[in-house]
């Protein structure tokens, strides 16, 4: 019997929501603040790599310094209404439409360079590999409730391009196949 492609979405989801909460359990079982600590190197690597080291520095110790005097103006808008019984209006911090590009820079390049942070440790490669089932589970689905000749494509194809199928993949594979309709 063959899967109607509203069955097959289901099964990848559900599939795919499991191999999250595996990779969420590897970052449980993993060191200690080993996302977190993926993230800040990724995001470092990444401000490094774009040359902007400097300058990013300079921007968050003057964002520091405003939010300090942010807060000492709350104070003594906080001091004024006290003496005043005025209501209160809160100072607006100023963002830089600049600045919004940069984080979005920083955070694509911390993104592909996170990949090379996770490949550095035994936590981080096996997240990597449960994140590849899952970018690859569509497939495995469709490759789980195909006829020989459209498995036999796909093995073809993957050797053409050079790619590996994934270890569910390679299980899929030494199964039976569907019956051809």
């Amino acid at each position: 019997m063959s899967l109607t492609i509203k069955e097959k979405e289901h099964w990848k989801d559900r599939i795919s929501a499991r191999i999250q909460k595996a990779i969420e359990q590897t970052y449980l079982n993993g060191p200690t603040g080993f996302r977190e600590d993926v993230k800040q190197q990724a995001k470092a690597r990444a401000i490094e790599s774009l040359g902007i080291q400097q300058e990013y520095e300079r921007v968050r110790s003057l964002e520091q310094q405003r939010d300090q005097l942010q807060k000492e103006c709350g104070e003594l808008n906080d001091k004024m209404l006290e003496r005043i019984s005025a209501s209160s209006v809160q100072p607006n911090p100023y963002y830089c439409p600049a600045n919004q590009r940069i984080d979005e820079a920083i955070r694509l390049r911390s993104q592909l360079i996170e990949h090379d942070v996770l490949t550095a440790s035994e936590t981080g490669r096996e997240i990597l590999r449960l994140r590849n089932e899952q970018e690859q589970l569509l497939d495995t689905v469709w490759l789980a409730t195909s006829p020989i000749q459209i498995r036999n494509l796909w093995v073809s194809f993957n050797e053409l391009v050079g790619d590996q199928p994934t270890d569910l993949q390679k299980q899929t594979l030494s199964e039976r196949p569907a019956d051809s309709e």
